[in-house]
């Protein structure tokens, strides 16, 4: 699993869809600047361990993690990202040209994320319990 890339996202969550430049940093802090839809172009979620920042409009405001509900998108992409890149609760299987990573977050929710064996890319993070799915693209390790 990278430790640190960046990535156009495409995200699923229930009825909300949204797309957004994806910064995965080396100490795993989540930058989302989301580009859709119009009226969110201006919305930036900068998710870490300890706290979740939202800037829109010049405006920032920043919450504790443990105040966000567990359903938050920003905090499902990064718990599910972290899990993985720290193997914690999951494990890595290889099938042809793809590796899988099955795991559990910290909350319990469980994922799946699907990579290329050959050059590292993401393709897609799934969470069938959340009704959450994040399809990757233009994939950019460091």
């Amino acid at each position: 699993m990278p430790q640190a890339f960046t990535a156009k996202a495409e995200i699923t969550h229930g009825a909300f869809t949204c797309t957004a430049d994806l910064t995965l940093s080396a100490d795993g802090t989540t930058i989302l600047s989301l580009t859709a839809p119009d009226a969110l172009q201006s919305l930036t979620v900068t998710q870490s361990a300890a706290e979740c920042t939202f800037s829109f409009l010049g405006i920032e405001v920043k919450t504790p993690e443990e105040l966000l509900p567990d359903t938050a998108f920003a905090k499902l992409l990064f718990a599910a990202l972290q899990s993985a890149k720290d193997g914690t609760r999951c494990v890595k299987t290889v099938n042809g040209d793809t590796a899988t990573y099955s795991g559990m977050t910290d909350t319990g929710d469980t994922y799946t994320i699907t990579q290329s064996r050959d050059s590292g890319a993401l393709f897609a993070l799934t969470m069938d319990g959340r009704d959450f799915t994040v399809t990757f693209s233009e994939f950019q390790t460091g």
